[in-house]
């Protein structure tokens, strides 16, 4: 996928040094994945290259990180299949969420469909979901900026897969979201709000 550096970057690129591990990707040699968090965001993506240790590294330089990648396989919540396809999120969707990056928005799955809401509630932009689940969801507070950045990473990949099916998992408003398909997982936690 084009752009998957840029993706990876702008989860490491976190300014907290007192952990260093996080500013690099890790390959996970068990999994054939990459993987990469900030302990707000994770993004997950197979591999295929069947190496045979796993090791951290620098997006920028490739250097090698020393230390220990913390477990992210128990943060991975099971799918619900709750489905959108990739190709509904476009750059004027992008645009308008861009402009509300410095706050809280909510999420809200109902009727078909996830509304993305201002901290003012106004509904801002909106994707069509087929849900699968009868019982309901509650409303979810999420950063911004960090959703942003989950659908700027969809965009991208919808513009080479449009038709391709992206599972949303919303189990309850305090646990991570999940964007995900058979080849990534992108989870995103939730803003508590009081």
């Amino acid at each position: 996928m084009k752009n998957l550096t840029k993706h990876f970057t702008q989860i490491t690129k976190s300014k907290a040094s007192c952990r260093p591990i996080l500013q690099g990707i890790n390959y996970n040699h068990t999994k054939d994945q990459l993987e990469a968090t900030d302990s707000h965001r994770l993004l997950t993506i197979n591999a295929s290259y069947n190496l045979s240790e796993s090791f951290v590294f620098n997006p920028l330089t490739l250097e090698r990180i020393e230390g220990n990648y913390p477990n992210t396989e128990r943060l991975i919540p099971v799918a619900q299949d709750n489905l959108f396809r990739a190709g509904e999120v476009d750059a004027n969707m992008l645009k308008i969420i861009a402009a509300y990056k410095k706050e809280n928005v909510s999420l809200e799955l109902s009727d078909g469909t996830m509304s993305i809401s201002n901290e003012k509630d106004n509904i801002i932009a909106s994707i069509p979901v087929t849900i699968s689940h009868s019982h309901e969801y509650e409303k979810t507070y999420i950063n911004a900026s960090y959703l942003y950045d989950a659908l700027s990473f969809i965009a991208d990949y919808g513009k080479e897969y449009p038709d391709a099916w992206i599972n949303l998992t919303m189990v309850t408003r305090v646990r991570p979201i999940n964007f995900s398909n058979f080849e990534f997982n992108y989870i995103v936690t939730p803003v508590r709000v009081w």
